[in-house]
């Protein structure tokens, strides 16, 4: 009975309060529910979803009349029908907040508050993920069909959600159906906070968030620093998220930008340094400023040679303590007065919840920890000394605001904005005002809807369509002004800052855009190379380019990225040797680096190494996820079995954190951030003027040679092909290249040669590498030959650093390092750091470029470089390791011919008809337009710029621009005879009688092989059983006989160095795991690591159990006619090759294949059981 009368109680309390909101909110004066229902069809026809509550009511009242009850299920729906029916009923209503509460027995909070409060745990609502199969629109509502997916995989039960225009109730509530512009069938959606009524139909409230493809992360100033002031908006400012993409093409060095720049870092420095100190000395300044120079040195030294009025470094350093180092002394007491608070400084947190990722200045937690500020350092100084804090700044706090709330749930935020530079009120306490919940969510909405825009636009410039970049230019016919730009308003006729920035951007980009349209091959160059980023970008994050798999890449662990970070369990990170820990932290070194102890030797094995970026984070066997708490970033120092090493890349986090026995895990940090130099590099091309250079790049004009008149040293020590390369070289006016196949000196002795005569005759040259391991050989043998050259890296006033002990020493970095810059001929660099420092050609202005390992590196990450030189100089070997591609093979030869999926011809920019008529590059709705490349030999944009003018001299007969050499050094000649065959054309010859000789001495098999015979041959194959565990690629077998050869051939060949290569990290692991800890002379690594490296004995574990991973373990070239991993492997062994795998798998390599032949032949495969 008493269940029976708690219903009835809820079910009259809810009449009566719709009863009186409905009073409230309409002139019909309802006494009876049942009169109001039957109102509907006259009086809420334009509120459907109206209709189908008031009806679900009805049925769930009339249940209980009948049955004189109600189960959990529908006590749950009757309280959403609750909800939707107050939120909207509040159409026209005077009155802002309803605090009708109830409370049930049988339901523990049965109707929560009515106040529209944005994450607030409503019971009743829930959270959709799923892929999108249909989107429908009606005159009310957007509607959208899902497949939804379940943590264990997809299910394919389908729900409709029904998107309405919360708007109409409230201005500042959301309108969801404009999501209709940008979803499309196929995409990850995750909806936030929806309702539903009956079975598999779900309803969006006014808090309903929508997030497109979560796992997609942003960084937070790509979606809050695109702002414009517009006073027809709710809030006065207006996100423009195509401005996000626009701004990382034309990212154009101005003096006054970076002045504006170095303020703000300056400042950082300083803020850190007086909240992590009690008491601030000048040592600590000078500190502060310190790392401020090194943070930023090549940014200074452009400011400095550029700037017109001679500024210095003292310069910026006076701004600071004029003009924002008395407002920050003043806003301390209230940051540091709570002693018990936890303050961080510049925090990192990723959400895959809003699918965004960012740096907080500065966080504090009180002792609790139920509760933090959120304080944000502005340069900015506000104008209007009216306004609590600058209205742009809205949308960071916003993004900061998700970001806390999805891993801090149940924690309190507030917000401090802190304006050093202000006049007054230097540390604000932000809220938004009246109605602050409803502004906020409304702020959520707006960062969300860009966020959301900003991910489409990166999804559709994959797929080749670039419409919402080509539709915010001015059209072709029209005059570029503010009023022909459409994110500007049409009645607009005076600019604002922030609009000016932005304008300028856009005319900029309009203009480059314009002058290459009629330059067909040019066009579909940029293009196609503009589409190929984007497709990386969309692998690096979440593993999958194309989006109509995007079931697998959900599923699928090795397609995940950086997603793997969150999506991946722990238990898996262990088996698959993916984290390293539990580390137990033992203490600090004096220069702030960490020491850890290893906890387990079983689960300490891991792919890691040293130098390797790493993500730390506490362990916790109880959180799955590193999401739900602050993350560390940092590198790995040194790893060994005694201590783990580790550098973070902030240097004030609180040691408290760090609690003695504390354990915790790293991992990789897999975030790249290189597509953006990319972008930029590919807008230096279409910008440049210099029409010569862009028809060299393409491949159209034929390269220069001119004689050399000044003497050629070093060519008595050469082979033929190696003086004839070198003579070619210094002889090239605009570009020569060098293949240099395995062990055939292209480093130590052909680039080296040619630096000591571009030395010689005085000649500004950059030298370049992929990997950091290249450059160092390069400095090595640099040094053997006593040619001066300088370092280019981010230590490179790093003793002057160490030395300043005032200001004048500070002042003299910059005049010095220009001097010390001045005064060398030879720089040698990583192209990364060049990429990231691109400021630097600047001040060396190189003439002549030097690439090695150019075979590794992609067009676009190139073309800064090369358009700030004159000659170029390229060296690698494109049978050899190519540059890291992440999506796969078919998918970016497929980048030539795509689907078209454009409306109209006049927003795409490879149409070849402007006059909206039928595209004559679109067959059959694929668009053909980067076909013309072909012309210039580009056949696939993960091939590297040195294979593609390389095939384009071929097919042209410039024979004089490239060349081969011939003779190497290394591999004995029975070795040497497969790759040889199989991928040079036998075009390779030995160099010494070493390698034609016979063995010194026969050798024995391990005896775990049971093979007793004698052997002299030095190519010898080892098949093993497949492992039990088919998906991973780790095979226990092909480990314990790696560990048994090193064991034998150690003994009997005391004298050889002995490597291992395999293809998987994992792999590596389980083979360290199982080696004798007293064997430190061997290296066991992927064949990446090897390239450019050689030992006397070589052992290569296949470790590939299905075929699958065989395929992951090539690299075929765009013929297929290589498998560039498999040369690379068959050629760093100079005496002795042993080859261990699965025949039966391996037999289906079409080069492995022949090697198992031609060893079988011989009675050279043994078959180890």
């Amino acid at each position: 009975m008493d269940n029976y009368k708690s219903i009835a109680q809820l079910i009259d309390d809810i009449e009566k309060n719709i009863l009186k909101i409905n009073n409230l909110s309409h002139n019909n004066k309802f006494t009876k529910i049942d009169d109001l229902i039957g109102s509907l069809n006259d009086t809420f026809l334009s509120y459907p979803i109206l209709i189908d509550a008031f009806h679900q009511f009805n049925v769930l009242k009339n249940k209980f009349t009948q049955v004189r009850t109600l189960d959990h299920n529908d006590l749950l729906k009757l309280k959403n029908l609750f909800e939707i029916i107050i939120d909207n009923l509040k159409i026209n209503t005077t009155k802002q907040n309803y605090l009708y509460t109830f409370r049930n027995q049988i339901i523990d909070i049965s109707i929560p508050q009515i106040v529209r409060k944005p994450y607030f745990n409503y019971q009743n609502l829930c959270h959709l993920r799923g892929i999108i199969e249909d989107i429908k629109t009606e005159s009310d509502r957007l509607i959208i069909t899902l497949y939804t997916i379940s943590a264990d995989g997809p299910f394919l039960d389908e729900i409709r959600v029904h998107l309405f225009d919360h708007s109409k109730n409230n201005l500042l509530y959301p309108d969801l159906t404009q999501y209709g512009s940008i979803l499309e069938t196929g995409q990850d959606i995750f909806i936030q906070n929806c309702t539903y009524l009956k079975e598999k139909e779900y309803y969006s409230t006014a808090d309903t968030l929508m997030v497109l493809y979560p796992d997609y992360i942003l960084d937070v100033r790509d979606v809050s620093d695109v702002h414009i002031f517009d006073n027809s908006y709710p809030h006065f400012i207006r996100l423009i998220p195509i401005y996000s993409i626009i701004r990382t093409f034309v990212n154009i060095n101005n003096v006054q930008k970076i002045q504006s720049i170095l303020i703000g870092n300056l400042l950082g420095e300083i803020f850190d340094t007086y909240v992590a100190y009690d008491r601030v000395e000048e040592a600590h300044l000078l500190t502060a400023y310190k790392d401020f120079i090194g943070k930023n040195i090549f940014e200074l030294l452009y400011w400095y040679n550029n700037n017109t009025e001679g500024f210095n470094l003292s310069f910026l350093i006076q701004i600071i303590e004029d003009e924002y180092l008395p407002g920050l002394q003043l806003m301390l007491p209230s940051i540091k007065r709570d002693k018990s608070m936890i303050l961080y400084l510049e925090p990192f947190y990723i959400s895959n919840l809003y699918g965004l990722q960012g740096r907080m200045d500065a966080l504090a937690f009180t002792e609790k920890g139920n509760s933090a500020n959120i304080y944000e350092l502005k340069s900015h100084k506000p104008k209007n000394k009216g306004y609590l804090y600058t209205k742009s700044h809205d949308a960071q706090l916003i993004c900061y605001y998700l970001l806390f709330r999805s891993t801090y749930p149940e924690k309190k935020i507030f917000y401090k904005m802190a304006y050093p530079g202000a006049e007054e009120r230097h540390l604000r306490s932000i809220t938004f005002g009246e109605n602050a919940d409803e502004r906020e969510l409304m702020l959520i909405q707006e960062v969300l809807f860009a966020r959301n825009n900003i991910v489409k636009a990166h999804l559709d410039y994959a797929k080749g369509d670039f419409s919402s970049l080509i539709r915010c230019m001015p059209k072709k016919s029209d005059t570029p002004s503010p009023n022909t730009i459409s994110i500007f308003s049409n009645t607009e006729t005076k600019l604002r800052d922030s609009q000016t920035f932005m304008y300028n951007d856009i005319i900029i980009m309009h203009n480059t855009l314009k002058a290459i349209a009629d330059n067909k091959l040019l066009n579909a160059y940029f293009w196609g190379s503009v589409r190929f980023i984007y497709r990386e970008m969309l692998s690096a994050k979440t593993g999958n380019p194309e989006t109509t798999d995007i079931w697998e890449s959900m599923i699928k662990e090795s397609k995940w990225g950086y997603a793997n970070i969150w999506k991946k369990s722990l238990n898996k990170k262990f088996n698959q040797y993916e984290v390293l820990g539990p580390l137990i932290f033992k203490s600090f070194t004096p220069d702030n680096h960490l020491i850890f102890s290893l906890d387990n030797d079983d689960l300490s094995i891991s792919r890691l190494r040293e130098d390797d970026i790493i993500i730390l984070y506490p362990y916790d066997e109880n959180k799955n996820s590193p999401l739900s708490q602050q993350l560390l970033k940092g590198y790995i120092i040194d790893i060994n079995e005694s201590k783990v090493k580790l550098s973070l890349a902030n240097k004030f986090i609180p040691k408290k954190i760090f609690k003695a026995k504390s354990k915790w895990l790293a991992e990789s940090d897999r975030w790249f951030h290189n597509y953006s130099y990319g972008i930029r590099n590919l807008f230096y091309l279409i910008s440049n003027d210099n029409k010569k250079f862009i028809n060299l790049f393409l491949g159209i004009d034929r390269p220069e040679f001119v004689d050399v008149n000044q003497s050629i040293v070093g060519l008595e020590t050469l082979d033929d092909s190696q003086a004839k390369a070198i003579k070619q070289s210094l002889s090239a006016n605009d570009y020569f290249l060098i293949q240099g196949p395995p062990g055939t000196g292209k480093t130590a002795k052909t680039l080296t040669t040619i630096a000591k005569n571009l030395y010689n005759n005085n000649v500004k040259t950059l030298i370049v590498a992929y990997t950091r391991r290249a450059v160092d050989e390069i400095c090595n043998n640099l040094d053997k030959q006593s040619i001066p050259y300088l370092f280019l890296n981010k230590d490179l006033v790093k003793n002057q650093l160490n030395t300043a002990n005032n200001l004048n020493d500070l002042d003299n970095i910059l005049p010095d390092l220009n001097n010390n810059l001045n005064k060398n001929q030879i720089y040698v660099a990583t192209l990364s750091f060049i990429n990231s420092h691109i400021t630097i050609l600047d001040a060396i202005k190189p003439h002549t470029l030097i690439v090695d390992e150019a075979t590794q590196i992609l067009e676009y990450d190139l073309l800064a470089v090369l358009s700030n030189t004159k000659r170029w100089i390229l060296i690698g070997d494109e049978n050899q390791l190519p540059a890291v591609v992440l999506q796969n093979d078919k998918s970016s030869t497929d980048t030539m011919i795509f689907t078209c999926r454009y409306k109209s011809n006049e927003l795409c920019p490879l149409s070849a008809n402007i006059a909206n008529e039928k595209c004559y590059n679109k067959d059959e709705n694929n668009c053909k337009a980067l076909k013309i490349l072909n012309q210039i030999h580009l056949n696939d944009f993960s091939e590297p710029l040195f294979t593609r003018l390389k095939k384009n001299a071929i097919a042209r007969d410039w024979s004089e621009c490239y060349i081969m050499l011939r003779y190497h050094h290394r591999m004995h000649e029975e070795i040497a005879r497969y790759p040889n065959e199989l991928f040079y054309d036998k075009k390779l010859l030995s160099a010494t009688e070493r390698q034609k000789s016979v063995l010194s001495n026969s050798y024995h098999l391990p005896k775990i092989l049971k093979d007793d015979r004698e052997y002299n041959e030095r190519v010898i194959f080892i098949s093993t059983p497949i492992s039990s565990e088919l998906s991973t690629p780790t095979n226990p077998y092909e480990a314990k006989i790696v560990i048994e050869l090193i064991k034998t051939l150690r003994s009997q060949f005391p004298q050889y160095s002995i490597g291992v290569i395999t293809p998987y990290r994992s792999q590596i692991a389980l083979i360290k795991s199982l080696l004798d800890k007293t064997i430190n002379d061997i290296t066991i690594d992927t064949v990446e690591r090897y390239q450019g490296s050689e030992r006397d004995i070589i052992i290569y574990s296949f470790a590939i159990n299905n075929l699958e991973y065989l395929e992951l373990s090539q690299s075929m070239n765009y013929d297929h006619s290589v498998d560039r991993k498999l040369n690379v492997s068959l050629t760093r062994a100079r005496e002795l090759l042993f080859l261990v795998g699965n025949a039966a798998i391996l037999n289906s390599h079409p080069f492995v294949k022949q090697i198992i032949n031609d060893l079988e032949s011989r009675g050279l495969v043994i078959n180890a059981k």
